[in-house]
């Protein structure tokens, strides 16, 4: 099988997220560092245009295996800025979200997530490097990564080395909290 188009069995294939409309330039560029491929594309002639970012630049399915970001609808912006007002003024909530947020700064694998798989480990480590040395510094600013420890693996599952990503340049589900992506390979796979 060469394009997901051509797998006859059920998979997840697609996720889509929001953008503020003044960060449209950074989920651009930090698509790019995850080692995607952006695209702006329309489904329609009267849709809103989205950013379609392909894991697979040999393969860009305009429905599979893509992950559509889109700029953030007002009412949603509304929602998310009165909620920060909320916190930053009542004590009670304030200290609960920095706890909560604290935690996930501490351990990401608790937020809210999805992952991307990389072929190799020479890959994922060319990703990495990019998203710490590479990016523009208002890039730079937004995004942490974190690894998670190695494990010893149960038996049926490999070995995965898994790396997040906190940002708060886009968003799927927990919209205010911060995204986190798990990026990850299965140990064993090597270029050489």
């Amino acid at each position: 099988m060469k394009k997901m188009a051509e797998y006859e069995g059920g998979f997840f294939n697609h996720m889509e997220g929001v953008y503020r409309s003044e960060d449209r330039d950074l989920v651009w560029e930090l698509v790019e560092a995850l080692g995607m491929v952006a695209s702006e594309i329309r489904f329609t002639a009267k849709s809103r245009p989205l950013i379609a970012a392909h894991p697979n630049a040999e393969d860009r399915d305009p429905t599979n295996n893509v992950f559509f970001l889109y700029e953030m609808p007002e009412a949603q912006r509304t929602v998310l800025e009165l909620m920060q007002r909320k916190i930053v003024e009542d004590p009670e909530l304030h200290e609960a979200v920095e706890s909560y947020r604290d935690m996930a700064r501490a351990m990401p694998p608790i937020m809210p997530h999805f992952g991307l798989r990389y072929g190799t480990a020479e890959v994922l480590q060319k990703v990495m490097d990019r998203l710490e040395q590479d990016v523009r510094p208002a890039l730079k600013k937004r995004i942490a990564l974190f690894e998670v420890p190695a494990y010893k693996p149960i038996e049926g599952l490999p070995d995965i080395r898994q790396v997040f990503v906190r940002t708060d340049v886009f968003s799927v589900g927990a919209a205010g909290f911060e995204q986190a992506i798990e990026l990850q390979v299965d140990r064993s796979r090597s270029d050489g």
